[in-house]
C-alpha cells in the first residue's frame, strides 16, 4: 500500500493506493482528519483529479471512498467539499470510533452514498459565531436562520429530508460552546 500525505496546518489529507483483487486494478482513496480549513477544498479537488479510476468489466466506474474524521471548520468549506464530493462519484465514510462534526458532517452529505461504521459519530449543530461581549467575555451567538444551509441540505439529500435535517440542526446550539 502506498500513501501520499499532505498537511495543511492541523488538517491531514492522505491519498492511498492499494491493489484490489475484487476490481482488478490499483484502487485509490482518500482520508482526512483534523480541522477543515479554507485550503482543504482545493487540495482535495487536486487529489481527486489525479486519482486513477477503476473501471469494471461492464464499464462501470468504481466510486472513490473518502474517509472522514474532523471536528469541523468553516461552514462554507463544508459546502464546497460536499459539492465537490457530489460531483465526483464519491462515497463518504466515517470509520468506527471516528467523529465527523459540524462542517465535516455538512461535507459528508455530499457523498453519493454515505456510510457510518460501528461506533462512528456524525454531529450537526446550528451555525454560530464566537463573539466577545462588552465585558470581554467570549460567547457563542447561535444563528436561528441560515437559508444557505437549508438549501444545501435539500440539494444534497432531497427536499423532505433536507427540511427535516435543517429544522433539527437549527435546534441544537448552546450559547456556551455551540453544541
Amino acid at each position: 500500500k502506498e500513501k501520499t500525505e499532505i498537511a495543511i496546518n492541523n488538517l491531514r489529507i492522505t491519498k492511498y493506493t492499494s491493489e484490489s483483487n475484487y476490481i482488478g486494478c490499483e484502487y485509490e482513496y482518500l482520508s482526512f482528519s483534523g480541522p477543515i480549513n479554507e485550503d482543504a477544498t482545493a487540495v482535495i479537488e487536486r487529489l481527486l483529479s489525479n486519482i486513477k479510476r477503476c473501471v469494471g468489466k461492464y464499464g462501470d466506474e468504481a466510486p472513490v471512498l473518502v474517509y472522514m474524521s474532523s471536528g469541523g471548520g468553516l461552514l462554507k468549506d463544508g459546502f464546497s467539499i460536499g459539492r465537490l464530493f457530489n460531483q465526483n462519484n464519491i462515497y463518504t465514510v466515517v470509520r468506527s470510533g471516528d467523529t465527523c462534526a459540524s462542517s465535516c458532517a455538512t461535507a459528508f452529505l455530499g457523498g453519493d452514498k454515505r456510510f457510518l461504521n460501528g461506533s462512528s459519530n456524525l454531529l450537526f449543530h446550528a451555525p454560530y459565531k464566537v463573539q466577545q461581549n462588552v465585558y470581554g467575555k467570549t460567547g457563542i451567538n447561535c444563528q436561528d436562520n441560515n437559508q444557505d444551509l437549508d438549501k444545501f441540505y435539500q440539494e444534497m439529500i432531497g427536499k423532505d429530508e433536507g427540511n427535516f435535517l435543517y429544522k433539527r440542526t437549527m435546534d441544537f446550539c448552546s450559547a456556551r460552546d455551540g453544541w
